[in-house]
């Protein structure tokens, strides 16, 4: 949960740089749908679900899904960040 914790402070500092500095409009990632943890922390940094990407990687003989999400710069500065 600390490391959870951590990485999310370090990954708001970078959006913010991204977003305010280099007038970023938009970051889009992609996270295997089964980390749940991951997906938390994107959220409550503003992320929306985009879509996602069925059987996009072929794993150790399985296949993973990618959830698409994104966050644009004006919903980052309209939250307050």
């Amino acid at each position: 949960k600390w490391i959870e914790h951590k990485k999310g402070k370090l990954t708001a500092i970078i959006f913010d740089h991204a977003f305010n500095r280099l007038n970023v409009r938009k970051i889009k990632i992609g996270i295997v749908s089964g980390n749940k943890g991951s997906i938390r922390v994107y959220e409550k940094l503003g992320f929306i679900r985009e879509g996602q990407l069925k059987e996009h990687f072929y794993i150790n003989g399985d296949y993973i899904d990618i959830e698409i999400m994104s966050l644009f710069r004006r919903d980052w500065l309209n939250n307050g960040q």
